[in-house]
């Protein structure tokens, strides 16, 4: 079964530049099952116009780095960072998050079991270019446990966290990509088992706003594969009192 699986798959499998060409185009609207793989380094597009481009097309596509210099690969991860356009490429996703996973001491060879684009020295590299967005990146994810925390309207109003908290009301403080790793497999608890040195921000626009393809937070937040969903339910089913948390929490302080 796995071969005719396989052969299945080898045969929608695509390889392509950016931008396509017409007939590639056109088979694809032909054909939903394909799958393109599209070379980075022979693209003649590149960085964000080459995200917009892809995400334009609403095709399945994972991006091949071989031949790409880690200058490329560091300019095209700033840029899905930073887009206001969000990108479905796990190829994108699982490097980011080797680099976001790096940046609080976890490696993330023991959390995905995908493909490694980044070696370790290029993660450091990464985060001691692109500080800034890494820091940025990492103080919202630290953030979401606020966010689950406003959600439970008990909670909430007896501890009325919104107003304990500095407000960040910014919607241009961070790419709208980040929502994919809140519902990445084992990302979060990933990320949460470390101490993140951050400071916790309510942020207003993206926590209250459908900002994210005409969907808001709580829609990526609410994944089966995301352990603070899980607190979450246990939290509205009284299955775990508020107090339970503060240890969890803490790390997120």
């Amino acid at each position: 079964m796995a071969d005719i699986e396989n052969m299945e798959f080898e045969k929608n499998l695509r390889f392509v530049t950016a931008p396509l060409e017409i007939a590639q185009i056109k088979e694809f609207f032909e054909n939903k099952e394909l799958l393109f793989e599209v070379n980075y380094a022979n693209s003649k597009i590149k960085g964000n116009m080459f995200l917009t481009y892809l995400a334009n097309l609403d095709l399945p596509y994972e991006i091949d780095f071989e031949g790409t210099s880690s200058e490329e690969k560091f300019e095209l991860i700033k840029h899905y960072m930073n887009t206001r356009i969000m990108n479905n490429s796990n190829s994108l996703k699982y490097a980011t998050a080797q680099i976001i996973l790096r940046s609080v001491g976890v490696e993330a060879e023991h959390v995905i079991q995908k493909r490694i684009n980044f070696t370790i020295d290029e993660c450091d590299l990464f985060i001691e270019k692109h500080k800034e967005i890494v820091e940025k990146w990492k103080t919202f994810l630290a953030s979401t446990m606020l966010f689950m925390l406003t959600s439970v309207p008990a909670i909430e109003e007896e501890y009325n966290f919104k107003n304990q908290f500095k407000v960040i009301d910014d919607p241009m403080y961070i790419g709208l990509n980040i929502v994919n790793f809140i519902e990445m497999p084992f990302f979060m608890e990933a990320f949460y088992s470390a101490k993140c040195d951050t400071e916790v921000y309510y942020f207003k626009t993206q926590f209250e706003e459908y900002i994210f393809k005409g969907k808001n937070l709580f829609y990526y937040f609410a994944n089966p594969d995301n352990m603070l969903f899980h607190v979450f339910n246990s939290l509205l089913s009284g299955k775990i009192e508020f107090g339970e948390l503060k240890q969890l929490f803490s790390k997120a302080n």
